[in-house]
């Protein structure tokens, strides 16, 4: 009686039952609605204790000018808190890395020169994927970055390069991006009160007569 032999199976003979079926797009798609998740209970625990402040701050009746510091107290506290959240945010996603002093000692020799004339401190400065040409200012005069796409690196002389660094500096200088969204959060909140004082008007107005032919 003859036996059969065979040799060892590769792993591309083992059945496709024995394989994973582990897709990874469904990992992400399920991180992404448990990080969407979060994000909508975060606002909605942050639009539910301000609508329970507004509650109590309109049983209190306080003074006007009290009111209104209240407002813009909370609408510059949301926007320096979005403003900081925003920065960390943007460095992550252009995935920046710190360019060390080493490796261009010229052009942080330069960026020293144009900072000591405005005054503030020389930030360091960092590339990151921007997939063009292009840099941006984060932070302030005594905090700040200067993020760079490499490219700019290869493709602007030096004089061009310094003229780039000096419109960073000066964003740095007038905290530009800070002053930005503080002045958006104050609009933002503004609005969104009056919205939320003038819609009961509007809902109980009563509508305008229609002309009888």
């Amino acid at each position: 009686m003859g036996v059969s032999r065979s040799g060892p199976r590769s792993p591309d003979s083992a059945p496709a039952t024995a394989r994973s079926s582990f897709d990874p797009g469904t990992g992400l798609r399920l991180l992404m609605a448990v990080v969407g998740l979060a994000v909508l209970v975060l606002y909605a625990t942050a639009a539910f204790v301000v609508y329970r402040g507004l509650l109590d701050l309109w049983a209190r009746r306080p003074a006007p000018a009290t009111t209104v510091l209240v407002v813009l107290g909370l609408a510059l506290t949301f926007g320096y808190v979005s403003y900081r959240g925003g920065v960390a945010a943007l460095r992550r996603e252009l995935d920046t890395t710190e360019l060390p002093r080493a490796r261009a000692p010229d052009l942080y020799r330069r960026v020293v020169d144009q900072a000591a004339e405005m005054d503030i401190d020389p930030p360091p400065l960092a590339v990151g994927r921007m997939g063009m040409p292009n840099a941006l200012a984060l932070g302030g005069p005594r905090d700040g970055l200067i993020v760079m796409d490499p490219s700019l690196l290869r493709l602007l002389s030096q004089p061009e390069l310094d003229a780039i660094l000096a419109h960073e500096l000066a964003h740095l200088e007038t905290r530009d991006a800070l002053v930005k969204t503080l002045g958006s959060s104050v609009v933002r909140t503004v609005t969104g009160l009056a919205v939320v004082a003038l819609l009961p008007l509007v809902i109980l107005a009563p509508g305008r007569p229609r002309p009888r032919g």
